[in-house]
């Protein structure tokens, strides 16, 4: 199975996502049953690295984006996906115009997350430290809930408990967001 997140220039969003969802799985052992990989829709995407600062906060998490270069979403990433997982309803709709292919394969990751609130992970125009704490939360257990439905599935089983070393993670994540709240 191959999985493509996607944001608008694959240098913020989609790249923590990619990067997180590599790490559970090859925490887990499930990289080689699920492929990761990421893209971007904007004009502005192609061959560009995420910003320092934003590599030295994932690094900081035990993940490494210091490889990734952003490219664009194509008919073919597409026809190799069995899922586009978007982070905002209205990229979604831009992918399914420009790309009729991906009727089918989209959706959007907050689907996933059993706290959201709502349905969109969107940049914020706050001091960069503070934005990017703020869809890191919005996206770590939002990549939790997606491994779990896709285990779950893959696996024809359909409680978390058949995964508990993966889903203890999204518990303990579930537990403390209440008591933050």
């Amino acid at each position: 199975m191959k999985l493509v997140f996607v944001c608008t220039a694959n240098v913020f969003r989609s790249v923590v996502a990619e990067g997180l969802c590599r790490k559970f799985l090859k925490e887990h052992e499930l990289e080689k049953v699920i492929r990761v990989d990421s893209a971007g829709i904007g004009g502005s995407c192609g061959n560009q690295r995420p910003a320092l600062i934003l590599r030295k906060f994932l690094a900081e998490r035990g993940i490494d984006v210091g490889e990734h270069r952003s490219k664009r979403l194509t008919e073919e990433t597409i026809g190799t996906a069995e899922m586009i997982i978007l982070m905002t309803r209205r990229q979604e709709r831009k992918v399914l115009v420009t790309f009729p292919s991906a009727e089918g394969k989209t959706c959007l990751l907050r689907r996933f997350d059993p706290l959201a609130d709502r349905p969109d992970i969107k940049v914020t125009w706050e001091p960069v430290s503070e934005m990017m704490r703020e869809v890191y939360d919005a996206i770590y257990p939002a990549v939790l809930g997606l491994i779990e439905a896709i285990t779950s599935e893959l696996m024809g089983r359909r409680k978390a408990r058949d995964w508990p070393l993966i889903f203890t993670d999204l518990a303990s994540y579930v537990a403390n967001a209440h008591s933050r709240h």
